[in-house]
């Protein structure tokens, strides 16, 4: 195991208390780090992947974590979804790829006019979801394939506005495959 040296090696250049977090993506594994804490993620793992959810810029966590675009992948839930999209086909450079959950396109004229990349695209929504309608599911397909980005999508059955386990297993197998 890599990282108790890794730890060692930190902590003989570091005049500071720390501690190691070893997380293991087969178990879903989560590590909250509050607002005020360093951290430092190194992969132990060869074409590892990081998911990461914080208050910080996109240009904070790529600078923080030396990350270039094609490795994020961009995720949001319903709003988040939106912002996901926008964000991620407006960027010069592509990323990873852009998962998105109950949502849809704002706008998608102004999309048309900013978009600058082709990002790969995961969008799922369920089919009973009252709040952002799964039509938009559609709508946005439709637009995606119009602007030559490659899609996947998935309407879940019985499924109101909110992540199921099903759609969560989806995106999973579609981030890993990425």
């Amino acid at each position: 195991n890599i990282a108790p040296k890794l730890c060692s090696d930190f902590q003989k250049l570091s005049k500071i208390n720390t501690e190691v977090e070893a997380l293991e993506a087969k178990k879903l594994d989560v590590l909250h780090i509050p607002q005020g804490y360093v951290s430092c993620i190194q992969a132990i793992e060869n074409n590892s992947k990081l998911l990461v959810m914080a208050d910080y810029s996109i240009d904070e966590i790529k600078d923080e974590f030396k990350l270039q675009n094609n490795k994020i992948c961009l995720s949001g839930f319903s709003q988040g979804c939106m912002m996901s999209i926008n964000i991620g086909l407006t960027s010069i450079q592509e990323y990873n790829c852009i998962v998105g959950f109950s949502g849809k396109i704002i706008n998608p004229d102004n999309l048309k006019i900013r978009k600058k990349n082709c990002t790969n695209v995961l969008l799922i929504h369920g089919d009973q979801d009252e709040i952002v309608s799964p039509t938009h599911l559609l709508e946005a397909q439709d637009f995606l394939l119009r602007e030559n980005v490659t899609v996947e999508t998935h309407l879940i059955k019985n499924c109101n506005h909110h992540i199921p386990i099903k759609a969560s297993s989806i995106a999973l197998k579609y981030i890993l495959k990425k």
